[in-house]
């Protein structure tokens, strides 16, 4: 899901239809407002802060490990 070529605007559009989600969704998925979401996925405006923009993919990336079973299991402990 991550280009380097890609902005982050096109990265996040990308990662968010490949999970099917409206802007909504994904706004509700990553706790912020879907006018946020927007903003994000406008190439016209500047780039959030690079953290959120880790924050966001790497949340979005887990969902899409969710969903396709790709989660890691929790290491099995040790006595």
């Amino acid at each position: 899901m991550n280009d380097p070529e890609m902005t982050f605007a096109e990265t996040l559009r990308c990662a968010r239809l490949t999970l099917d989600l409206t802007q909504t969704e994904a706004a509700q998925l990553l706790s912020v407002s879907r006018r946020t979401i927007q903003h994000w996925e406008d190439p016209r405006r500047p780039a959030p802060h690079v953290l959120a923009q880790e924050g966001a993919l790497a949340r979005l990336d887990a969902e899409h490990d969710r969903r396709n079973g790709d989660a890691v299991a929790a290491p099995a402990s040790t006595r």
